[in-house]
């Protein structure tokens, strides 16, 4: 049940953890669980994110292991660097996939493996003893391994909650719906397949100074035919849009034509209206509604 108020949120950058504080900026140091038992340390001053990449950055072709036991190397490595705690969501399992065809194959001659996988942790925070959800890109943590188990990046954009603001009023569903489908240019040939809401946290290379109370809509066409074609946009959605997916070519070896498979972002298939897997088309369009039900009034009421 979406509650009728909810406090504002402020922000701080999020401080070092004991691991990583003696780790200079871009310094590569020994890090055994990290592909060549080296990885580099980035910080965001902006957020505090922080990012590891290890140093030795290929996926080597090995078998795949079970999902257990990636689950477990990235719990071991969260407790190592000291970024477990309450506000920890359940773990998600993203499968990072290659295809392959002939050149001048069909469809059917595609062939996938996988290189790794993706573990996401995102973040819910306790806000009158409910667990609310944090959306967006920031309150994430991920952690990419590949298939032999070692660890490719990690990263962990979590700014620090520095002090809680007033209650603010929320919107209805209703209302915030509304407010979405104004927004789609052509909401009739549109139906409404996911949403969420709660606080919205940006990525780790944003300026932020609150955690924004957020509906987050995503919209497919009503068409099964039109859902993997781009829809009609303007260019703001278009450059949305591209950071959303990615279907990067790689070089032609042999007889073959690699593709990495990306995905979008912007849904965690953790918690969705139906309750389904992540399945977003190419055409889907994801719209963030602000939750606070008098913020535009306030904001016109400034301008006159």
């Amino acid at each position: 049940m979406i509650p009728k108020t909810l406090p504002k949120l402020k922000l701080a950058p999020a401080e070092m953890t004991p691991r990583l504080r003696s780790i200079p900026h871009l310094t590569t140091v020994p890090f055994e669980t990290f592909a060549g038992g080296k990885a580099k340390l980035r910080v965001e001053p902006t957020s505090g994110a922080m990012y590891l990449t290890a140093d030795k950055t290929d996926f080597p072709d090995k078998p795949a292991k079970t999902e257990s036991e990636y689950l477990a190397r990235a719990k071991s490595l969260v407790s190592e660097l000291g970024w477990d705690d309450r506000q920890l969501g359940q773990p998600i399992v993203t499968r990072l996939m290659t295809a392959s065809m002939p050149v001048g194959g069909k469809s059917e001659d595609i062939k996938q493996a996988q290189k790794g996988v993706l573990v996401t942790y995102k973040r819910q925070i306790d806000v009158n003893g409910k667990r609310i959800d944090v959306l967006g890109n920031g309150g994430v943590i991920e952690i990419t391994i590949s298939n032999d188990g070692s660890v490719i990046r990690a990263s962990r954009v979590w700014r620090k909650i520095d002090n809680t603001g007033p209650e603010v009023a929320i919107k209805s569903f209703e209302e915030a719906r509304n407010e979405a489908l104004g927004q789609l240019g052509t909401p009739d040939i549109y139906r409404l397949d996911q949403w969420r809401w709660g606080y919205k946290e940006p990525s780790g290379n944003v300026r932020a100074d609150e955690l924004k109370i957020t509906y987050q809509f995503a919209f497919v066409p009503k068409n099964p035919k039109d859902q993997w074609q781009y829809p009609r946009e303007s260019s703001r959605s278009k450059e949305r849009r591209n950071n959303n997916f990615r279907l990067k070519p790689f070089r032609a070896e042999g007889q073959f034509l690699n593709f990495h498979i990306g995905g979008f972002r912007g849904v965690d298939s953790s918690k969705t209206a139906h309750g389904g897997p992540e399945l977003l088309s190419f055409s889907t369009k994801i719209i963030f509604i602000s939750s606070e039900r008098y913020s535009n009034e306030r904001h016109n009421h400034k301008k006159s």
